[in-house]
């Protein structure tokens, strides 16, 4: 999970708490910019504040390290995207259906480009693709 979508975890949790970002702060005793800092993905907080954090929203780990539910509700993000499905025309449906296909694979396609191409211009694919992971 990268920066952004644990800030993204912590800011959603907290406002379904009903936390304003100083109330939080105040009671895991970090400054209120940290914790903006964080739910921005400008910094990355301890494991002692993230489970003072997940101590005061009650949150499930599940949720946090996965983004699902150990109930297996839907997060904010999948109901967003069924949101989405339910507006598109059906002809658009299996569209959708590649592009988010050809998203999940374009990393082993652009890694196969790189091994068949050689020399310098390989390597700057690869590592085009490692920084883009």
């Amino acid at each position: 999970m990268d920066s952004r979508e644990l800030g993204v975890r912590i800011r959603d949790h907290r406002k379904k708490r009903g936390l304003t970002l100083v109330e939080l702060a105040n009671q895991i005793g970090v400054s209120q910019s940290f914790l903006s800092m964080v739910e921005n993905a400008k910094t990355t907080p301890s494991l002692e504040n993230l489970v003072a954090i997940g101590e005061v929203l009650r949150w499930d780990w599940n949720y946090l390290i996965e983004g699902v539910a150990k109930d297996g509700s839907p997060t904010e993000e999948e109901k967003q995207l069924l949101a989405l499905w339910r507006r598109l025309a059906k002809r658009d449906k299996g569209l959708f259906l590649s592009m988010l296909d050809r998203l999940n694979h374009k990393e082993a396609v652009i890694l196969r480009l790189a091994d068949e191409t050689e020399g310098e211009e390989a390597e700057k694919v690869k590592l085009w693709t490692l920084r883009e992971s």
